[in-house]
């Protein structure tokens, strides 16, 4: 889900959350240093990451509602602590937030 699959079977090129986080933020420095409205490439391109992220935006949700509230009871009986789904991330992607 994050980076793809580790076997490189044919789901090798599916989408994965990593490249359409990087895909974001490629385009909006593209778009950000035009003065003019976006060409059509990158309208194009919007809407490829969009149509890209909808299926893994459901497999996240599929993920955090199932094995991982599974794994969160496991840690809670073991007595440690358990994953937060709220917490932010500790560290920004390269190229988040650049202004």
């Amino acid at each position: 889900l994050l980076e793809g699959p580790k076997d490189g079977g044919s789901a090798k090129d599916q989408p994965t959350l990593r490249g359409n986080n990087s895909n974001v933020i490629a385009l909006y420095k593209e778009v950000e240093k035009a003065d003019a409205e976006p060409i059509a490439a990158a309208i194009n391109a919007a809407e490829k990451i969009h149509s890209d992220l909808e299926p893994l935006l459901k497999l996240w949700e599929e993920l955090k509602n199932g094995d991982l509230q599974r794994l969160n009871v496991k840690l809670s009986v073991a007595d440690l602590p358990r994953i937060d789904f709220d917490r932010a991330p500790e560290h920004e992607e390269a190229g988040e937030n650049e202004e």
